[in-house]
């Protein structure tokens, strides 16, 4: 730029008292410099304005008619002097004319200002740097450094520093006021001494988030130990908005309103939660337990309902059972009583036929006469042989009928003296034949008859001891599920109390956050957010009694489980509760499956029973001692149970004490209250009534070996148990029938023998011997004798040797002698 020329002029735009020159660019010229360089030209100029008029120019312009020549310097001299307006014209660089309506691209090294003060821009003008103030500088072409000493440095691409002593060092750095510091990249720091101190941070985490966060830089609008509060900051409304003290304080009241209502841990042990309902807490919305060796689940009401009504049909069946076994053993004192009286007859009638038998050795003289008649007694007793079997089948036909029996024995021991007169009026020899068949009839009859008693005492038995075992588990289930009930909220409570001790914690770190308001404003709010979304999502808390769904803001009889869905929540991590006659501690699946480790082993122990009554029918007095035994400990259990019963209703009452929550520690000593919030590793549930007992409901399926079970589970393990145990014993029973069936044939074939060797005749000479053979059949078996007899020289006495094998392999042998007097 430069000045072209200088005239006078009305519409001039500079005074002397201004800047001479006053162009958009803002430059302008002392008024001394003006004169100066104008008092310079205006001598010179009249010097030669003299001589021309004096030489040349005066002769020609008088000649002319015009005047002398005049510019009149030292006039605009004294003009510019005084203050009169003066005109200058601007050139550009290329030396055109600068107008008003002209782009003013001015280009220089620098501007200084004579004068020291303080940077301003404003009123038209930029003022204050002054020749010695202090320099700024920017060492990127894209940066900005405005102030005394400001800086940004050398790679701080796209950096600004505004005010005295500010500085960035990082590329995208802002630093806003007096010795404000930006060290990082793109942050900012706000505010005289605001210095950075952290900068971008990648996968970070902050309390009350989950997961990682990465932040693009930093805004400060302090320094350590020198913070600020940010004021008038209006209420934020989306997720990365700072958050006021007024949104904070409204979540920390909405917390401490969860104080009376939620459920929490009694301390920081997480062992125990007591539930604060002054008559006990209903626990609602339980899903079934688990039921297993490890599980900790709770079980709810339906569970051990059904366990309930389980225990109270086997307890019936129990005491009709035990009136029919009592009655069956009664009956089977009176059959004993009268087998016995019929085996005492048996033995005297063998006596009599003994003692025939010597007499039929007697009757020598008589054999040959009574030869015929003996061949027309055998075919009698052939008669007699089948119609005692087709009688034989008909008291089978009757066995399992005991008065019926009775009827039987008395016709047979009718039959017996009927015979016994018969036998009597004919001939002695074929009486006592005839005797000694129908005795062995009658023998073989009642042998039938106690075999088959045998069989029902078995089964009876056998029955009664299943029941007695199967009663024996159901009672220990009761029990288990009791324990894993209680435990079951152990683990919940838990969680509940380290949720609050979170939520407390991150409480405290937003309020100091507040205090310290940087970077973390937007994620104090976030957090917030999740807080309030966590306090929500309380997973236990009181609901209305009279629906168990419907939450309460007050303590009632009832809690409930809350899922993400509207099904069972399982409740896992549950100690193992207390097993005692006043418990109300949850059982978890592990105790339930040892449970059904013990139903197990009574499986097996039936079969060690049903495998001991197959091998000795003699078992059968022992195993009445084992069911008198069991009956016992059946009492003892129902007695433990109630007295479970007892524990669990003292523990209960206790829970009126708590005022918090409903789940709640109490002490080994004083289960039933709780202790005040002391962790213990005994938890109670507490209602609104502490004299009622309180519900756990809605509890989940266990699926590890600490959750507690529910009693669809429960049940589902005990079905499935009774009906493996039933359908061993059906198969148990069925190879016992299979055995007693070969003891049956076995005992025929026996008889066979014994008829067979009824049926051997014998010598009947004095001094005679005799080889005889024989064959006897019963029911389907068949046995051969032979048998070898002697008599002495006057024949008074007869010795016989006798032998036998039934078509089951089996051999038998006797001997006998007899004296004749």
């Amino acid at each position: 730029m430069g000045i072209s020329a200088l005239a006078m002029s009305s519409n001039a735009q500079a005074q002397s008292v201004t800047p001479v020159v006053d162009v958009c660019t803002g430059l302008s010229l002392d008024p001394s410099l003006v004169t100066d360089i104008v008092g310079e030209t205006v001598q010179p100029v009249e010097d030669i304005e003299t001589v021309l008029n004096g030489l040349v120019l005066s002769p020609l312009l008088s000649a002319l008619g015009l005047p002398v020549l005049n510019s009149d310097l030292s006039t605009t001299l004294d003009n510019i002097a005084n203050g009169n307006q003066l005109a200058l014209t601007v050139l550009d660089t290329d030396g055109n004319i600068v107008t008003s309506s002209d782009a003013c691209n001015v280009t220089a090294d620098g501007y200084t200002l004579n004068q020291e003060a303080g940077i301003a821009i404003g009123g038209n003008s930029i003022t204050g740097l002054g020749a010695n103030g202090l320099d700024a500088s920017a060492g990127e072409l894209d940066a900005i450094a405005f102030g005394n000493s400001a800086s940004t440095s050398v790679g701080a691409t796209g950096a600004i520093a505004i005010g005295a002593d500010s500085s960035v060092t990082q590329a995208d750095g802002v630093a806003l006021g007096n010795g404000a510091s930006v060290t990082f990249a793109n942050s900012v720091a706000i505010g005289a001494g605001s210095v950075t101190s952290r900068g971008a941070v990648s996968g970070y985490s902050s309390p009350g988030l989950a997961g990682t966060f990465d932040s693009a830089g930093e805004v400060s609008v302090g320094a350590p130990g020198a913070e600020r509060q940010i004021t008038n900051l209006a209420p934020g409304t989306e997720a990365t908005d700072a958050a006021t003290v007024g949104q904070v304080q409204g979540a920390l009241d909405a917390v401490a309103a969860l104080d009376d209502v939620a459920v929490q841990y009694d301390d920081g042990t997480y062992a125990t939660v007591t539930l604060k309902g002054a008559s006990g807490t209903t626990v609602t919305n339980v899903a079934d337990g688990a039921l297993n060796d490890t599980s900790t689940d709770a079980v709810n009401g339906s569970q051990l309902f059904a366990t309930n009504q389980n225990v109270q049909v086997n307890a019936d069946a129990i005491t009709a059972l035990d009136g029919r076994v009592t009655t069956n053993e009664t009956d089977i004192a009176n059959l004993d009583g009268r087998v016995t009286v019929n085996e005492g007859d048996i033995a005297a009638l063998d006596g009599r036929v003994t003692t025939n038998e010597t007499d039929i050795a007697n009757l020598d003289g008589r054999v040959t006469v009574n030869e015929g008649d003996i061949a027309a007694l055998d075919g009698r007793v052939t008669t007699n042989e089948t119609n005692i079997t087709n009688l034989d089948g008909r008291v089978t036909t009757n066995e399992t009928d005991i008065a019926n029996l009775d009827g039987r024995v008395t016709v047979n021991e009718g039959d017996i003296a009927a015979l016994d007169g018969r036998v009597t009026t004919n001939e002695t020899d074929i009486a006592n034949l005839d005797g000694r068949v129908t005795t062995n009839e009658t023998n073989i009859s009642n042998l039938d008859g106690r075999v088959t008693t045998n069989e029902t005492d078995i089964a009876n038995l056998d029955g009664r001891v299943t029941v007695n075992e199967t009663d024996i588990a159901n009672i220990d289930g009761r029990v288990t599920v009791n324990e894993g009930d209680i435990a079951s909220l152990d683990g919940r409570v838990t969680v509940n109390e380290g949720d609050i001790a979170n939520i407390d914690s991150r409480v405290t770190v937003n309020e100091g956050d507040i205090v310290a308001i940087d970077g973390r404003v937007t994620n104090n709010e976030t957090a917030i957010t999740n807080l309030q979304t966590q306090v929500a999502n309380v997973p236990l808390g009181y609901v209305d009694d009279g629906d168990g769904t419907t939450p309460s803001s007050s303590p009632t009889q009832t809690v409930a489980m809350i899922g993400a869905a509207a099904g069972p929540v399982t409740l896992t991590n549950v100690a193992a509760g207390s097993l005692s006659a006043t418990s109300s501690d949850a059982v978890n699946g592990s105790q339930l499956y040892a449970t059904n480790q013990q139903v197990d082993q009574n499986m097996t122990n039936i079969a060690q029973n049903t495998a001991d009554i197959t091998n000795n029918a003699n078992d059968i007095a022992n195993n009445t001692a084992n069911i008198a035994t069991n009956a016992t400990n059946i009492a003892n259990n129902t007695a433990n149970i109630s007295q479970n019963t007892s524990d669990i209703q003292l523990i209960q009452n206790n829970l009126a004490g708590s005022t918090v929550v409903a789940v709640q520690y109490s002490d080994a000593d004083n289960p039933r209250y709780s202790n005040g919030g002391v962790i213990s590793q005994d938890v109670t549930l507490v209602g609104l009534d502490p004299n009622a007992t309180v519900g756990l409901h809605n509890v989940a399926d266990a699926v590890s070996d600490f959750d507690a079970v529910n009693l669809r589970q429960m049940q589902a393990g005990i079905d499935a148990a009774l009906t493996t145990a039933n359908a061993y014993t059906d198969m148990r029973f069925a190879e016992i029938a299979f055995d007693l069936d070969d003891v049956r044939r076995a005992s025929y074939a026996g008889t066979a023998g014994a008829l067979a060797v009824s049926g051997l005749p014998q010598v009947i000479e004095s001094d005679g011997q005799m080889m005889a053979g024989a064959i006897g059949h019963y029911r389907g078996e068949t046995a051969f004798a032979i048998g070898y007899s002697a008599s002495s020289n006057d024949g008074r006495a007869v010795f016989k040797f006798n032998g036998t094998v039934d078509t089951h392999g089996y051999a038998g042998v006797s001997t006998g002698a007899g004296f004749a007097f």
